[in-house]
């Protein structure tokens, strides 16, 4: 009911913006539109089946309450990829556009995208493992204590797929399509052997980490690819972003027992002032990156 809705508000808001254009069917370029989303589409196609391979392993090698535990560390992940999914749906028409004009143009979205997304995923990652064990009981009730590590390794899971984002976005925005698909299927492939191998031999921790490692596999394929292409800058940033993370980190370590609204708070306040006495970002720079959303 509610996706009926979102598209009822968009046709209205369609025939608003264009009352002289109809809205109706037409079958006579099916064939041609078809053959051309062909390899994003089988892309995608793999993407969400490498997300959805973990929990039918999990259901065939162990039972179903592990099958609970890893779904329950793994919903709480997929509402912290809602960043991942505004930044995307963002990134792409300002991507292809900046592609229309010139490589370098494309350099210089995708590289100012690289900051935002080394910035904001840094900290979720690091913050998610190590306060896992707080967070998971928080949300779900006690019962699902035991989410907690399997939650700790997934939180990487977010900031490879913010990276991943940047690849996807790039070679799709300069007309890669079919690198794309490549890519995504050989990061299947590594999901599909490693969560079999991994889930076999280490349980729950072991799918977990094996989606983790096959989405880094991708990432890496990507950027490889997208570097013959345009050029990602990653000046000093990267690195006092990284002593930033590492500061919020040792605050929050001893935290980690304390109750949410008082480490959160100081783990985000000692990343944020770090970042600022590094000069990896400043204050200008931040309300245009918000500006930029």
């Amino acid at each position: 009911m509610g996706d009926c809705a979102a598209a009822g508000i968009l046709i209205l808001s369609y025939h608003r913006m264009n009352p002289a254009v109809p809205l109706r069917p037409s079958f006579t370029e099916w064939k041609s539109l078809t053959l051309r989303a062909f390899p994003l589409g089988l892309g995608s196609i793999l993407a969400q089946a490498s997300l959805n391979v973990p929990p039918l392993v999990i259901g065939i090698v162990l039972t179903n309450a592990d099958v609970g535990i890893y779904s329950a560390a793994a919903k709480l992940v997929g509402f912290l990829l809602m960043i991942d999914r505004v930044i995307a749906t963002l990134l792409l028409p300002a991507s292809a556009r900046s592609y229309s004009r010139s490589a370098a143009a494309l350099s210089e979205v995708l590289s100012g995208s690289l900051k935002l997304m080394i910035i904001v995923g840094l900290p979720l990652s690091i913050g998610g493992t190590i306060l896992a064990p707080r967070i998971l009981p928080l949300v779900f009730g006690p019962q699902y204590v035991s989410s907690g590590p399997v939650f700790g390794i997934l939180a990487w899971f977010v900031f490879a797929t913010l990276l991943h984002t940047l690849g996807t976005t790039g070679l799709i925005a300069a007309g890669q399509e079919k690198i794309y698909t490549r890519t995504m299927a050989i990061g299947a492939a590594v999901t599909v052997c490693s969560t079999l191998v991994l889930t076999a031999w280490f349980g729950i921790a072991g799918s977990a980490a094996a989606v983790v490692c096959s989405e880094i596999v991708t990432v890496m394929i990507m950027l490889r690819k997208l570097r013959n292409i345009v050029r990602l800058e990653i000046p000093g940033y990267g690195v006092k972003s990284l002593a930033a993370a590492g500061a919020m980190a040792a605050v929050l370590w001893p935290l980690a027992s304390v109750n949410l609204t008082i480490s959160v708070p100081m783990g985000l306040f000692v990343y944020t002032l770090v970042l600022f006495i590094t000069r990896a970002i400043s204050g200008t720079e931040l309300a245009g990156l918000f500006r930029s959303v």
